[in-house]
């Protein structure tokens, strides 16, 4: 999809640990994220910390659009195991959100095809402003 077939080769190839997985559910201008990847112990694991950093990043960037009046509502929450961002545009912003969201989304994705085993997206729309 997304990985050139260099990329793909480095792919880590273990299978993850049973009950372990981070499940990512996508909407036009949401995204939600359950679990733990599972991929090495707490502080060490690769696969959680790049999830992570994505979710982090699109909750700052809500953050900062509702800051400046371009959300008509927004929803954050970020704890371990579960995050929910989501964001309604006011009309005259939905193409600048919804580039947030695609590049967020795009990065998660990537995430998930190098870790299939640890990561799953649900509901992945490829049609992109």
């Amino acid at each position: 999809m997304y990985l050139t077939q260099e990329r793909r080769h480095r792919r880590h190839h273990s299978h993850s640990k049973r009950g372990y997985m981070i499940k990512i559910n996508i909407s036009e201008y949401g995204i939600s994220a359950d679990g733990h990847a599972g991929y090495a112990e707490y502080g060490k694991d690769i696969v959680c910390s790049a999830v992570t950093g994505l979710l982090y990043t699109m909750a700052e960037c809500i953050r900062q659009e509702n800051d400046v009046g371009h959300l008509r509502d927004m929803e954050i929450t970020l704890e371990p195991g579960h995050a929910v961002i989501t964001a309604v545009p006011v009309s005259e912003y939905v193409e600048r959100l919804s580039a947030m969201f695609c590049t967020v989304k795009i990065g998660l994705a990537i995430v998930a095809e190098m870790y299939p085993d640890y990561v799953q997206m649900e509901n992945f729309c490829k049609k992109y402003p």
